[in-house]
């Protein structure tokens, strides 16, 4: 069965055990591509028409403002995701669920049949409400348990996505 990593990823200004770092690549991208690599799947990087600010408080601010106005930004280029039987969506935890222009991805497209992976990377929240929500988005989707993984640790994640992988039996 042919598979698919959907990811959408923040670089800048992101919290970690530490506090504040500056992030050249997010620690979604680097999950997604690890869990990519993992699959021998196809790669899809869900990029905002217009680019989240760079400082931490600011996205947060513009990531609450699109949670709580349930506003569903743009994004630019598409896949079609018709071939595939396996989509893992790869997100960080924002406002407790998956980021808006995510979501917008998930409204454009008819996932129906498919067994949905969550991945979310996090710094202290774990899953939130990422999985539950997925599964209200996509109800005729065998939307599976996610992985949670801890940002700064997405370096070192390679045996956690192989665990989750063979845990789904994939």
């Amino acid at each position: 069965m042919k598979s698919l990593v959907v990811y959408f990823s923040h670089k800048g200004e992101n919290w970690d055990a530490d506090g504040l770092v500056d992030l050249k690549v997010g620690n979604t991208e680097i999950a997604a591509k690890k869990l990519a690599a993992a699959l021998g799947a196809d790669l899809f990087e869900v990029v905002p028409e217009k680019e989240y600010p760079w400082g931490y408080k600011d996205c947060c601010d513009v990531a609450k403002e699109e949670f709580t106005n349930k506003v569903y930004p743009n994004y630019v280029g598409d896949i079609d995701v018709a071939p595939y039987g396996i989509v893992a969506f790869c997100f960080p935890m924002w406002w407790g669920s998956f980021p808006m222009v995510l979501g917008k991805f998930i409204k454009d497209h008819d996932f129906s049949g498919k067994i949905i992976l969550p991945l979310i990377t996090h710094e202290g929240s774990g899953l939130g409400n990422g999985v539950k929500d997925l599964k209200k988005a996509l109800p005729n989707s065998d939307v599976r348990p996610g992985l949670a993984i801890t940002g700064h640790t997405v370096s070192s994640s390679d045996k956690k996505i192989r665990d989750f992988i063979e845990a789904n039996h994939l």
